[in-house]
């Protein structure tokens, strides 16, 4: 799942690199990409998080 997630923000950022920095396109990009890193931070945090007692998932 985790990378899947990268791979469509890696897939994201690279189109942003091709569209104009001053479009409503790249504005919609970006903010896609940064809740994509978001997302694969905080199901990584959670799902790492062995010390804490937090591991719903220890899989």
């Amino acid at each position: 799942m985790l990378d899947e997630i990268l791979a469509t923000r890696v897939m994201v950022k690279n189109t942003m690199k091709l569209v104009d920095k001053k479009s409503a396109l790249y504005k919609t990009l970006d903010a896609r990409q940064l809740c994509l890193k978001l997302i694969a931070n905080v199901t990584f945090g959670y799902t790492s998080a062995s010390f804490s007692g937090r591991m719903p998932c220890v899989e």
